[in-house]
């Protein structure tokens, strides 16, 4: 089909919707008949799929469609099928924007001045852009417009998305706000006819911004593929992860690794001196796998005499030199020491930066009178080379 005839087709479509909606204005005004087509038609679509306000909204649909007779009720449907007919011919257009438009019902008091579409698809490949490796990481992406009029922006996003090869409909979430009741009736119509997953809030974005969990409310309209199977389980694995202890940074993890390697190479004393009691007290704060435990267990073999004991005790409780802190010392040596995908941290390493942090003098290591053999001697160098672990290993 050649460009005249697409054109020539788009318009006798857009005549089409315009002469059926021009037989409502001979009793009532223009603005009047567009609020109440985009009231009854969102009304429709979520009441056949959103049961938890059907009540409410069969009621708007009542009150809305009784201003008028038999013969005018009748042209409502015929708008909602040119509607239909139209985004499935081209789903790459924001047609309810442009008949608004073409029938100059942007009121400049409200600032509805729609953005023009061919704006909007480049502003959602920009965006898009930007969104792959997030897509690539979570499995799922979310885009928002807060101010969304009749949705030119998420439709043309919906469309970039589908150009690039991405399954909108089960791949993005999308989430508008408009203070307008009629603009978000349009954008709501629209995203569901297109099969976009997701919801739209009438209000305030300023004074009352979206929030999570405000889906369920009833000036929220919910798209029908909200509904589908894949969102309501991403849902529920949303709501779970959300009652999981938040997990600790990366780097965190890789410190505590590299100590408990480091321990395996030194004999440590889990019981300590009997007189510390801050130490071992500050230790049953902590799990077992923590740093700061890690800390803990090396100062217990360091304070091997009564006067390293009360030194260490001493800074513990009148300097509050903590073992959080001396594990942020350790923290902070292991990524100041990191090299391409690696960080590197000892049993002697760590001992050195613990004695340093609470001023204990490093005893030197007894030599043992007993004449090893060159296996355990070389068995021996190995096991004292520095530990490191790529963050693919972690992973």
């Amino acid at each position: 089909m050649s460009k005249r005839q697409q054109q020539q087709q788009v318009e006798k479509r857009s005549a089409g919707f315009m002469g059926e909606f021009k037989k409502l204005l001979y009793r009532h005004q223009a603005w009047e008949v567009w609020r109440d087509f985009c009231t009854l038609a969102a009304c429709s679509i979520a009441n056949a799929v959103d049961k938890r306000h059907f009540e409410t909204r069969e009621k708007l649909y009542l009150d809305t469609i009784k201003r008028y007779n038999k013969t005018e009720q009748q042209v409502f449907p015929v708008l909602f099928a040119e509607t239909v007919l139209e985004l499935e011919r081209n789903p790459d257009q924001d047609f309810l924007g442009k008949m608004f438009m073409q029938l100059e019902l942007g009121n400049h008091w409200k600032g509805q001045f729609f953005t023009p579409y061919n704006i909007c698809h480049l502003m959602a490949q920009l965006n898009l852009d930007e969104q792959k490796e997030n897509l690539e990481r979570k499995g799922w992406i979310s885009v928002c417009d807060c101010c969304c009029g009749a949705g030119a922006m998420l439709i043309a996003f919906a469309n970039a998305c589908r150009q690039e090869g991405i399954n909108y409909q089960q791949d993005v979430l999308f989430v508008a706000q408009d203070i307008d009741p009629t603009a978000a009736y349009m954008c709501y119509i629209q995203l569901s006819l297109l099969g976009c997953p997701g919801y739209v809030k009438i209000g305030n974005a300023l004074s009352e911004p979206l929030i999570a969990g405000e889906e369920n409310q009833e000036y929220v309209w919910c798209t029908p593929f909200y509904f589908t199977q894949v969102w309501n389980l991403r849902r529920m694995v949303e709501r779970f992860q959300a009652m999981l202890p938040e997990e600790k940074p990366k780097e965190e993890q890789n410190v505590i690794i590299y100590l408990k390697q480091g321990k395996s190479q030194t004999s440590v004393i889990l019981g300590g001196l009997s007189n510390m009691t801050e130490l071992h007290k500050q230790m049953g704060q902590y799990g077992k796998e923590t740093l700061e435990y890690g800390v803990g267990q090396k100062l217990l073999e360091l304070c091997a005499d009564s006067n390293t004991a009360e030194l260490v005790e001493k800074d513990l409780t009148v300097k509050g030199m903590s073992l959080t802190d001396c594990a942020k010392k350790l923290q902070s040596y292991a990524r100041n020491h990191q090299k391409g995908n690696f960080f590197y941290m000892n049993d002697e390493i760590a001992e050195k930066l613990i004695c340093e942090f609470y001023g204990i003098e490093r005893s030197p290591k007894p030599v043992c009178e007993t004449e090893q053999k060159p296996e355990e001697l070389k068995e021996e160098k190995e096991t004292s080379k520095t530990i490191s672990f790529s963050l693919e290993d972690l992973l």
